[in-house]
């Protein structure tokens, strides 16, 4: 008898979370929730989902972060939100956007590359 199973992994864009500025592809765009499923599959065919993952990703470099579930929840929500709480969570997401881009720099390079970023906005 032969069985032949496997893992297979599913990636869906979701809806357009928020508009910030990508500093790796150094563009201002939509970051779009993306849904990962892992799938436990038997003779190529999608059984059982295993694992599933959330992420935000730049809509042009498609450079991205995990999301945890709770957070993924509230942006979803986030038009049923009183303005002071959607304002909380972008700010929140932006934040991350940003540690996750300036990761592995100082403060002194952080500070020096969003200050170029604003120069090079205020003589375009």
């Amino acid at each position: 008898m032969f069985i032949v199973f496997g893992w297979d992994k599913t990636f869906k864009q979701q809806e357009s979370l928020l508009k910030s500025h990508c500093h790796h592809c150094n563009n201002d765009v939509s970051w779009r929730i993306w849904h990962e499923t892992e799938w436990v599959s038997l003779f190529f065919v999608r059984l059982i989902p295993f694992l599933t993952k959330y992420h935000i990703a730049c809509e042009i470099c498609r450079d991205s972060l995990p999301l945890d579930s709770k957070t993924c929840s509230a942006a979803r929500r986030r038009h049923a939100l009183d303005a002071r709480a959607s304002r909380e969570l972008h700010d929140e997401l932006v934040k991350r956007i940003e540690d996750h881009q300036y990761g592995g720099m100082t403060e002194g390079q952080r500070t020096y590359h969003k200050r170029t970023r604003e120069r090079r906005n205020e003589t375009a």
